[in-house]
């Protein structure tokens, strides 16, 4: 992005941020983008959006006829426990090897054709991300709970009580950095990130690097440092481009709070268990007793990000208007983001090599 940034709008001359990954010409917004000059260009990508669209479907409906073999498979094999006796040895289920014998020779080759296209994440349903509802009740302590409770904001010590420093106008984009990574592995366990809190905590660590001192400068820098991270090629989660662009939508949904008129609310609820999850990991660490040395500049390092969550709580509940002035900017990041998809789905497609065996995630030393 920083190479676009001195050059001029093809179509109105003023400074651009952005350019057409079609004609590779500069452009300020999506105005100019969608202009009668460049109209040709963006009906172009409209309509591989729409025949990718259609394409997709048509791969969903191939999942839900898988899904439904699976379910069938599953259906058949529950069955046949049920007809088991309770004073029969023999057709007691113990373990998955017992639960093999009981399939087919066709269900077993329909088992492992799923397995080999790693097709079993159709058969679990979807985290609905708590930042998608809407409410008129104020802050949100605990998310699965049945009966939240209700954070004290007053409560919440002010910046000058943590630092005499004057805050920095970059803080409000290293947020967002942070807030991006933290959807990140929301969705990457499916909402179950407080059960693998070590994990969470590394994987944060690696694709939000504000907590160890990076500085972002712009809306756009934020954002996109992580987006190419788990997308680049060989890295350790390369996701489709799509799937993380995604995800600037969710950062915009926080930032807008549960009301229709935007609050921090919501920028404050996952500052908070964001803090969990690296107090969790924290004491999981004082109780090994391990001399390691690694193992003491980890604690250090939990320390100091724990200290700085804290900061970004307290300067989002003082100054959380500065973030919500930023709106305007992560819309139109995820509209420049979502044009440029094709381009980059294209470029990852011919790149694209024989799949390694490897970790998703290790341990946190």
């Amino acid at each position: 992005m920083n190479d676009c940034v001195e050059k001029c709008c093809k179509f109105c001359k003023k400074v651009s941020l952005y350019m057409c990954p079609r004609c590779n010409a500069p452009y300020c917004s999506l105005t100019c983008y969608k202009s009668e000059q460049h109209l040709q260009c963006s009906e172009s990508f409209y309509k591989d959006w729409v025949a990718t669209y259609i394409h997709n479907n048509q791969q969903s409906s191939k999942y839900n006829e898988t899904k439904q073999k699976m379910m069938k498979i599953l259906q058949k094999a529950q069955q046949d426990e049920m007809f088991c006796s309770d004073d029969d040895d023999d057709c007691v289920i113990d373990d998955c090897s017992d639960l093999w014998k009981q399939l087919t020779k066709k269900e077993k080759k329909e088992f492992e054709s799923m397995v080999a296209k790693c097709e079993f994440g159709e058969l679990v349903s979807t985290w609905e991300p708590w930042w998608n509802k809407k409410m008129e009740e104020k802050l949100i302590e605990d998310l699965g709970s049945a009966s939240p409770k209700i954070l004290d904001v007053k409560a919440i010590p002010k910046v000058s009580d943590v630092t005499k420093r004057k805050p920095s106008d970059c803080v409000k984009y290293d947020l967002l950095n942070l807030l991006y990574g933290y959807i990140f592995i929301c969705r990457l366990y499916n909402g179950d990130h407080a059960e693998f809190p070590s994990e969470s905590v590394e994987c944060i660590m690696n694709i939000s690097p504000v907590l160890e001192g990076k500085n972002f400068g712009n809306v756009g820098e934020a954002i996109f440092y992580t987006i190419q991270k788990v997308t680049v090629k060989n890295s350790e989660f390369t996701i489709p481009w799509i799937t993380a662009v995604s995800a600037i939508e969710d950062v915009q949904k926080i930032v807008e709070g549960p009301n229709k008129l935007p609050t921090v609310e919501y920028v404050l609820h996952a500052l908070n268990d964001i803090k969990k999850l690296f107090q969790i990991t924290q004491q999981l660490l004082k109780k090994e007793k391990s001399g390691r040395v690694a193992t003491s500049q980890c604690k250090k390092t939990l320390k100091m990000s724990i200290k700085k969550i804290e900061y970004y709580f307290c300067w989002a509940s003082e100054y959380g208007s500065a973030l919500i002035d930023l709106l305007p900017e992560i819309v139109q990041e995820k509209l420049s983001a979502l044009a440029n998809t094709s381009f980059h789905e294209l470029k990852i497609d011919s790149m694209k090599e024989q799949p390694q065996e490897r970790k998703l995630i290790e341990e946190v030393p």
